[in-house]
């Protein structure tokens, strides 16, 4: 079990070019496991001060409120070069300060021929919040962090109502 402060409990994760990695499978919970299959359907098990190949994030699991309790431990990590960013309740991506979901909508728009008033997008957590610099439509859902709601341009239904694909329906149907 990884502790860092008082916080047992915390996974930390390496994603690599070809594949994820913990360091010690043991330590994953049955609740672990399922929240860890919803983005990582396979890890495998190494020393993380010996990677077998380069890390291109890291993810750090947590269950007890990880904006609150195991943010402010890692944000002073952050500097020019690393970002450390909420992504969920229970995520903490750590990553290059040249990644980001807005850069990936911008590329997309520049290979594409896309304006961004031809352009939307949706987001609930923290990381999404750079992808509304590049679309004049924006949808957080109501379960959605209060940042993100606050700064895209509509509330929309919840997750847990269908509320994307419902609007992307909506969306798709008023083309005609």
């Amino acid at each position: 079990m990884y502790k860092y402060g008082n916080h047992n409990g915390l996974i930390p994760i390496a994603c690599g070019r070809e594949k994820i990695w913990v360091e010690n499978k043991g330590i994953i919970s049955k609740e672990a496991y399922e929240e860890m299959q919803k983005y990582y359907p396979s890890w495998y098990e190494c020393d993380f001060d010996n990677m077998p190949e380069k890390v291109i994030k890291f993810a750090l699991l947590y269950f007890d409120d990880i904006e609150k309790n195991i943010y402010p431990y890692f944000r002073k990590y952050e500097n020019e070069r690393i970002r450390v960013q909420v992504t969920a309740y229970v995520w903490i991506d750590i990553y290059s300060k040249n990644v980001s979901k807005g850069r990936a909508v911008k590329v997309l728009q520049e290979r594409l021929g896309i304006l961004p008033s031809e352009t939307v997008v949706f987001g609930d957590y923290l990381n999404d919040l750079s992808m509304a610099d590049y679309a004049d439509y924006s949808f957080a859902p109501a379960n959605a962090h209060s940042e993100v709601k606050n700064r895209f341009t509509d509330v929309i239904k919840s997750n847990a109502e269908n509320g994307v694909t419902d609007k992307i329906i909506e969306l798709l149907c008023s083309q005609k």
